[in-house]
């Protein structure tokens, strides 16, 4: 007999009544040729695995064994032959059942199913403490610290933003030369973000005309280090404008390019980041300069979550033609915070991990050098190395590695030359140290070296 048939249910069909139970309860399949498949088993022979079930023979066939929580759309489906669970984008195992190395917070509610580690290195564990919250302003008591602004952040007088009362609202005018004009967010919405990696920016819009056209800049992070993250106010499927006041929510994760206008649901990730420094940008625009796309690669997660760790500016734009009035209201940001929440089921921020900082790198996130240490860019967030201050201080900037305390006579950015009243070759060479040396000069006069680095004393 077929391994998945059981008998001719047309020939037997008392046999087949007798066993209408088993069939209501799902244990077996009754196929359009009247086969009675066998568990799991389904196909007009009764030749193969259904949906949820694998590993085709004498028994039927197995049921998956799947982790919904870490399945693409929470779907029980796996190989009809090996019985490997469809996994989302950061998760992986036979079963779905754990994030894959970098990642953390195994999540139902998250489609790319975990978080990265939010560290330099991308080492991390859970860590307990933290809360999901958001950063809101509601415009119920005034602007809450909104401009208005250009594409280049210049802000004016004659550049107003309005609060609308009645609507909790606040509104931009279009200007005569038909510069689109933005929202330009309070300081609570910059600085330190990453804990807003992978959680929802949301806000309601309006406009007062309609007819005008949405582009790829409409909605702007831009980062201190100057490149940004860019996307239209349709991305993610998110509505045109229109007259009446609509939800607009966009999640924040990485997406490449060419996946990027797809829904969530389609490639279990969305937003389209455009990681090009921005263009130089004075005055202002006739147009919104248009910030080009590239193709990328997995690193690029990293310059997202860089351009989040020190956020410079968010820009909403609020008109797309003459005339137009652009209306803002219930502008929120996801994050986490150590701080309890006021409600009575706080939920955990499971994104949130503790971070295994790499040799000369410190900071709860593992996003600053320690001491006698400065970054340099790499590939994914950055190294830390030494203060190159020729042995005379090892503290300097961890930023731009600007020596701090410069010692034995030195200065500069670097201790790299004599201060006054001092002479000599303050650089390390070959591993030696010069050094400076006090001007052997009276009343503290300065003094410079001759040919044969002998000192002469200046005269004032």
């Amino acid at each position: 007999m077929t391994p998945g048939l059981f008998k001719s249910f047309s020939k037997l069909a008392k046999e087949a009544e007798n066993e209408e139970n088993d069939v209501v309860n799902g244990t077996k399949e009754i196929n359009e040729n009247n086969f009675q498949c066998k568990v799991g088993v389904g196909g007009e022979a009764c030749d193969r695995c259904l949906a949820g079930y694998f590993g085709f023979g004498d028994a039927g066939c197995k049921p998956c064994s799947c982790e919904l929580t870490g399945t693409v759309d929470g779907k029980l489906a796996c190989e009809p032959e090996t019985g490997k669970c469809q996994c989302k984008a950061h998760v992986e195992g036979d079963r779905c059942e754990k994030c894959k190395e970098g990642f953390i917070g195994l999540s139902s509610e998250n489609p790319l199913g975990c978080s990265p580690c939010l560290c330099n290195n991308q080492a991390c564990q859970s860590v307990e403490g933290y809360y999901v919250t958001e950063i809101t302003s509601k415009f119920d008591q005034g602007k809450d610290s909104w401009k208005a602004s250009f594409v280049d952040e210049s802000t004016a007088e004659d550049l107003p933003l309005r609060w609308v009362k009645e609507e909790e609202a606040i509104a931009v005018h279009s200007v005569p030369n038909g510069d689109p004009i933005y929202f330009l967010v309070p300081e609570k919405f910059t600085g330190n973000q990453l804990p807003s990696y992978n959680q929802w920016l949301s806000f309601e819009f309006r406009i007062a005309k309609d007819g005008g056209k949405t582009g790829p800049n409409d909605i702007l992070i831009l980062g201190a280090d100057g490149k940004n993250i860019s996307f239209p106010l349709t991305a993610q499927q998110n509505p045109k404008p229109t007259k009446e006041f609509q939800q607009y929510r966009y999640h924040l994760h990485y997406a490449k390019v060419d996946e990027a206008f797809l829904p969530l649901q389609t490639i279990a990730s969305g937003l389209l980041s455009a990681l090009k420094p921005i263009m130089s940008i004075t005055g202002k625009m006739k147009e919104i300069p248009k910030i080009p796309m590239e193709t990328t690669h997995f690193g690029k997660e990293y310059e997202f979550l860089r351009i989040l760790q020190n956020v410079a500016s968010l820009k909403i734009r609020g008109t797309y033609s003459s005339g137009d009035i652009g209306y803002l209201r219930s502008f929120s940001l996801g994050s986490a915070s150590q701080d309890l929440p006021t409600l009575s089921n706080p939920q955990k921020a499971d994104w949130i991990g503790q971070c295994a900082c790499q040799e000369n790198t410190a900071g709860e996130f593992c996003d600053t050098c320690a001491s006698g240490y400065r970054k340099v860019a790499q590939k994914h967030f950055f190294e830390c190395t030494e203060c190159e201050c020729n042995g005379h201080t090892e503290k300097c900037d961890p930023e731009n590695g600007h020596c701090w305390d410069c010692n034995d006579g030195s200065i500069g950015d670097h201790c790299d030359r004599c201060d006054r009243g001092y002479f000599g070759n303050p650089l390390m060479v070959n591993g030696t140290m010069m050094g400076c040396q006090k001007c052997p000069c009276s009343d503290g006069v300065s003094c410079v070296q001759d040919l044969n680095e002998k000192p002469i004393c200046l005269t004032e």
